[in-house]
């Protein structure tokens, strides 16, 4: 076993040296990443292996918060004894720069989608979790080996080398954000009272495929995270002649006939092309209309007056006012009768499941008239129940209440 193998030596011997902005750093020291300049990592003396052994290597950086929790990890991974003697004792020592990153970084971004320190850094300054991190530095062998029946298992990892950390102050409560994809901006602080994690930005909404008198049919999309919480904001810019309230009182008309037309998919009372030309807009994609998930209200079967009822109330915030649309959703369940566009007959209301939450505001971007700022969140996994839309909105009126619209 390697365990009885490796000795004690390396917590005297073996270990890491890191120097940043050129001068030594030791175990626990803090800095302030605005201050950092260069940032290098080397080791030296690292456990002698046993010949031959079979396992793999993990050099590991961790950013981890004041609660323990990790915040994002790069590792670099060594497999097969060859290649991890050939690392652990080069015939000349190697120094891994992560700042400034001229070249390539050696590590892999493991749960997080950037590759570099300095990236994953520049990410973390608009997380309030990482207003102080510690970076946590190891290198450690996993053994291979086999049980009774010959399966392959992985021994508990032994640390070659001692671990080393040291602390950075990262994200800066005070500070102003500005998110120019909407427009916003919003103090740090503000959004740390509210579990704010990130922002995740995919370039555009590519859901949305013919929205109309938009001259941006894939709009700028944005995704705010928090804990447990990720609301996404589409802002749908229209090059058009109408008014903005205009606009905004077209988008909710047709908010609404797509929620009519998909509550009605099994039913045989609408036009079949219009099924397909409301549903094809991809405005369900803010509702979640998706197999056949619907607004029970909007069901003519069940509601005589469904064509008449709406997604919408106004609210009024502090800077902002706009419409908000607050629902469960159902399962639509259509009886085995004569096909349909999404369906075989008229759905059984008592066959029905409550399978997620969506809520959704829609604002007049204060910034740009021409604009709608629609956000969006949609519960589809784990537990439902009935308050769980009203409780989103709440939370959805607190994130747009600390957003700032002025210039």
């Amino acid at each position: 076993m390697l365990l009885a193998i490796i000795s004690c030596s390396f917590r005297i011997n073996a270990q890491f040296n890191v120097t940043l902005n050129g001068k030594k750093v030791t175990v626990g020291e803090k800095f302030n990443y605005a201050d950092l300049k260069t940032l290098n990592i080397s080791f030296s003396n690292p456990e002698k292996l046993p010949p031959n052994i079979k396992g793999d290597l993990n050099f590991d950086i961790r950013i981890i918060d004041k609660n323990q929790k990790l915040l994002s990890r790069l590792t670099k991974s060594i497999n097969g004894f060859a290649a991890v003697s050939v690392f652990l004792y080069p015939k000349t020592s190697k120094e891994y720069v992560l700042m400034p990153n001229k070249t390539p970084f050696d590590f892999e971004a493991n749960s997080s989608p950037y590759g570099q320190f300095i990236d994953v850094c520049n990410q973390l300054k608009i997380n309030p979790n990482a207003d102080q991190v510690t970076i946590d530095i190891s290198l450690q062998f996993f053994q291979l080996n086999y049980d009774s029946n010959g399966n392959q298992y992985y021994e508990k990892p032994i640390d070659v080398v001692e671990k080393f950390n040291f602390t950075l102050n990262i994200a800066d409560l005070k500070s102003t954000i500005t998110c120019n994809s909407i427009n916003a901006k919003f103090k740090l602080s503000d959004m740390a009272n509210i579990g704010f994690v990130n922002i995740d930005s995919s370039g555009k909404w590519n859901k949305i495929k013919n929205f109309p008198e938009s001259g941006n049919n894939s709009p700028t999309d944005i995704s705010f995270i928090f804990e447990g919480t990720r609301i996404q904001i589409a802002n749908l810019i229209y090059s058009n002649t109408k008014t903005s309230t205009e606009n905004l009182a077209e988008f909710k008309t047709l908010c609404d006939r797509t929620s009519y037309t998909q509550a009605n998919l099994c039913n045989r009372n609408l036009d079949e092309k219009e099924l397909l030309k409301l549903v094809d807009i991809g405005l369900a994609s803010f509702f979640n209309f998706y197999n056949n998930s619907i607004v029970e209200k909007f069901d003519k079967k069940n509601n005589k007056n469904a064509e008449s009822e709406t997604l919408w109330e106004s609210f009024k915030l502090n800077n902002v006012s706009g419409f908000k649309a607050v629902n469960t959703l159902k399962t639509n369940i259509c009886s085995p009768r004569k096909p349909l566009y999404g369906g075989y007959g008229p759905a059984d209301p008592s066959a029905r499941k409550l399978n997620g939450s969506s809520v959704v505001y829609v604002i007049i971007n204060p910034l740009n008239p021409k604009s709608l700022l629609v956000f969006s969140y949609i519960q589809t996994e784990g537990d439902f129940n009935e308050n769980l839309a009203k409780e989103k909105s709440i939370f959805m009126e607190k994130f747009i209440s600390v957003l700032n619209f002025s210039k």
